[in-house]
């Protein structure tokens, strides 16, 4: 068999087997395409699905990075199948739908009740939070290998694996830096988060679910149990909801409006609207949903409750 062709004094330039895409993983070619093959043919021969520990190493072949869906079914074998399905129909929506792999985890994802590809966009359901940690090194930056780690723990515990983590890729690393992600509604877990902030965005997950996310996310650092509950009103499935529960005194006054004039009626509405805006803040989640802080407390500080 011809070598492949290189330059003097450089690695020759590993050639892809056939039926490998290419846009795959290269960290996981190697190892994947065999056990790959293998389990799509005996998915054939025996007439059945391709197995769950296959469908994992696609997944892994094809993801585009930390914190997606397909990694972390990878990673845990913790399955979303509408999340999957939906970032698999992206790399379907190339051409790239004929592609064996491909279509093999697709008929894996559709074999599962429910799984819908466009149902990520309504039914979304957010995994238990886990970080993703990796011993960082100051001149390669993250390296190969690290863990999820879960986050029902108490903050000691997690700093405990986080220093083990460090422990393994001592002395090239000298701190744990979080790469990933799932489960936090969209916060995104700064890579120098300490073991203390993760769990006390975790634990504000836990209790207020989307509602702690987006005021997590516009306070811009993890907020404590009693300066968030301080100021959550309440979760409303629409704007109108909120409106609604908030109309005390101004059916009186429209009316009394009213008889004046219509434009003093519609000043009057504005009024109300305005009042709302200023005693309220609103802040808009998922399908819909509005979830409302008072603003008499302001935002709290960063070591407030912490």
């Amino acid at each position: 068999m011809e070598r492949p062709s290189s330059t003097p004094g450089e690695r020759p330039v590993r050639q892809r087997t056939a039926d490998v895409p290419s846009f795959v993983n290269s960290y996981h070619e190697e190892h994947a395409t065999a056990l790959i093959s293998q389990g799509i043919e005996d998915a054939r021969r025996q007439g059945l699905g391709l197995s769950a520990s296959t469908a994992r190493i696609i997944a892994a072949a094809l993801h585009k990075g930390h914190g997606t869906h397909m990694e972390h079914f990878a990673a845990t074998g913790d399955l979303n199948p509408d999340g999957v399905l939906s970032e698999l129909d992206q790399i379907r929506s190339l051409g790239l739908e004929h592609v064996p792999w491909v279509v093999a985890l697709w008929d894996f994802l559709e074999r599962i009740e429910g799984a819908d590809p466009d149902l990520i966009e309504t039914e979304h359901v957010e995994p238990a939070p886990m970080v993703f940690a990796q011993a960082d090194d100051p001149d390669i930056g993250p390296r190969p290998g690290g863990a999820w780690l879960h986050t029902d723990v108490p903050a000691a515990e997690l700093r405990e694996q986080m220093e083990q983590l460090l422990t393994e890729h001592a002395p090239y690393s000298d701190r744990i830096v979080v790469t990933a992600s799932v489960g936090f509604h969209g916060i995104d877990i700064p890579e120098d988060a300490s073991a203390a902030d993760v769990i006390t965005y975790a634990d504000g997950i836990r209790r207020y679910g989307e509602a702690y996310a987006v005021f997590a996310r516009l306070v811009g650092y993890p907020v404590g149990p009693a300066a968030f509950s301080l100021r959550y009103e309440n979760t409303y499935d629409t704007i109108t909801e909120f409106m609604a529960d908030h109309t005390e005194g101004l059916t009186a006054a429209v009316e009394a409006a009213g008889k004046v004039a219509t434009q003093a009626r519609e000043d009057t509405v504005d009024e109300h609207e305005e009042r709302l805006r200023r005693e309220w803040l609103v802040l808009d989640g998922h399908q819909g949903r509005v979830h409302v802080f008072t603003r008499k407390f302001g935002l709290p500080e960063r070591e407030d409750d912490l």
